[in-house]
């Protein structure tokens, strides 16, 4: 479906371009691809609800999107020095074990015999549903405002980075995600 190609184009093409101009310090460029990336993953999700074409594979694709740009986000900005390493790092640890936890219990949750066919058969096989925590939800806006923040800063004002309100939002970026990464453990 369209939707889900222009997912694919913002998986495949937008978010590694981000990634390059980030670490290549273009940061008007990068601010402004990743406004048309925003823009794209709203377009998609609208046109898929607007003309009835959700698909499973639209179901996966768009949020391993979304993760993967937040990953590219965090590690291209943390190697600029735009967000602080242990920050980036603790951001990281947590979408890592999440994800490696969601692949582990999307292969328990097949039924014998098992198969890396079964296991990519998402129409087949549905995936369990995980519902976020509200914490995650709070977690994943904190952060998206902290990586547009982190992203602008260079282009506007750089001593952003280190004013009180952005370190407050760091604090809580990092708070919710400790608080979120403990709830989808237990």
């Amino acid at each position: 479906t369209l939707p889900n190609l222009i997912t694919l184009a913002r998986l495949v093409v937008m978010t590694p371009v981000l990634g390059y101009l980030i670490v290549h310090h273009y940061h008007v460029a990068a601010f402004v691809t990743l406004a048309a990336t925003a823009l794209t993953d709203w377009i998609d999700g609208w046109m898929a609800r607007r003309y009835h074409c959700q698909t499973v594979v639209g179901s996966v694709l768009d949020p391993l999107a979304d993760k993967v740009l937040m990953t590219v986000l965090t590690a291209t900005l943390m190697s600029a020095g735009l967000v602080p390493l242990p920050l980036g790092a603790l951001i990281l640890a947590r979408d890592a074990s999440l994800m490696l936890a969601a692949a582990v219990m999307r292969y328990r949750h097949l039924p014998p015999p098992r198969s890396l066919k079964a296991y990519v058969d998402l129409a087949g096989h549905p995936a369990t549903e995980i519902r976020p925590p509200f914490s995650s939800k709070l977690n994943t806006a904190l952060q998206l405002v902290l990586m547009t923040s982190s992203l602008a800063a260079p282009v506007w004002n750089a001593a952003w980075l280190a004013s009180a309100p952005m370190l407050g939002l760091q604090a809580a970026v990092a708070a919710t995600t400790l608080v979120s990464w403990v709830e989808y453990l237990v």
